[in-house]
């Protein structure tokens, strides 16, 4: 089979095709054929370098995976040959607190697909049961790619801290991208009113036919907190979805109400942010990370998308072979919604 290796990060990473012996199943083990793979930014960080703790060497990328089973171990009983399936995030051990807690993405002995272990950057993938859940026959396979993340990661984070109610308002930032596009989404679909920010004026007229909420490119002219608060009679945003992170933090914690929550799923240039903890203490807000989905979490995704209260968004697809110009895309912010690899 054909395998996309990472052989040397760095700002122009190099990524090699590779011919391997097909995977071997045990007993208790599927196989599946990979029918896309997203291009998240995590894979961008591993690619160029800045994510470098953990990560195998020569690892096969790729994390957010759908497929085929096309073979199945003898002792596997409730799977079968043909189901199309979207995979965990992570190898999970499904023994130790937190899989006994429904939180198998914080699992004690996990190992991330496309990190430390081998990805779907393959034409097919060893998987056991647990990692994997069925999808409906009628789901776009290609799009399935994006049920865990970015789908079931932003509705997790929606979900925190007591959530919102109907008419609320929720900002959602970085909305030409793969998490904000689809929290946006979400978050329409439970009926807030939402306002939405990109800093990429080549994503407006497509975001603007989408059901993502008010969107206002971010500019130097721009004041953010001012604007929100004047579309919600001064009273902010009662949740602010923040994938971006330390880039617009200030931004995000100066356009909550009283009582509002950020949730912070992602930080893209790696820098401390500096702000005065008064804008905390006199709005009673909370700050939540949130950065991983768990099988019920993917299950509660495909039913949002089943539902048709989301619809995956795949900006563009690629080929093993044009790797180098989608990590181009996605790093350039070119892409709207999420870059989908395919197997050649």
């Amino acid at each position: 089979m054909k395998v996309l290796t990472l052989k040397n990060p760095g700002n122009e990473p190099l990524l090699l095709v590779e011919s391997v012996d097909d995977p071997v199943i045990s007993s208790n083990q599927i196989l599946v054929r990979v029918a896309a793979v997203g291009l998240c930014y995590h894979d961008i960080a591993v690619m160029n370098g800045t994510l470098t703790r953990g990560v195998k060497e020569n690892v096969i990328l790729g994390h957010e995976i759908s497929g085929t089973i096309v073979e199945i171990g003898s002792d596997i009983e409730h799977l079968e040959i043909g189901q199309n399936i979207v995979t965990s995030l992570n190898a999970f051990c499904g023994y130790c607190e937190m899989c006994m807690t429904n939180r198998d993405y914080r699992c004690q002995n996990a190992q991330g697909f496309g990190h430390g272990i081998d990805g779907g950057f393959s034409e097919l993938i060893k998987l056991a049961p647990q990692h994997v859940s069925v999808i409906p026959e009628s789901h776009n396979l290609i799009d399935a790619c994006l049920y865990a993340c970015p789908i079931g990661v932003a509705n997790e984070a929606l979900n925190l801290g007591d959530s919102f109610r109907i008419g609320d308002t929720v900002v959602i930032f970085g909305v030409g991208g793969g998490l904000g596009i689809h929290a946006a989404q979400i978050a329409l679909s439970k009926g807030a009113n939402v306002i939405s920010f990109t800093s990429s004026p080549n994503k407006l007229d497509k975001l603007e036919k989408l059901s993502v909420g008010q969107v206002f490119l971010i500019d130097d002219f721009l004041n953010i907190p001012e604007l929100v608060f004047a579309l919600t009679e001064d009273q902010g945003a009662k949740m602010v979805f923040n994938p971006v992170g330390s880039q617009v933090f200030l931004n995000s914690l100066e356009s909550l109400s009283n009582r509002g929550k950020m949730i912070v799923t992602g930080e893209v240039v790696g820098k401390p942010v500096n702000f005065n903890l008064a804008e905390i203490i006199f709005r009673d807000a909370q700050i939540f990370g949130s950065s991983g989905v768990g099988t019920n979490g993917i299950r509660d995704a495909i039913n949002l998308v089943d539902e048709k209260q989301v619809t995956p968004i795949v900006g563009k697809q690629y080929g093993f072979s044009e790797i180098s110009e989608a990590y181009s895309a996605v790093k350039n912010k070119e892409i709207v919604g999420r870059a989908v690899i395919i197997p050649d």
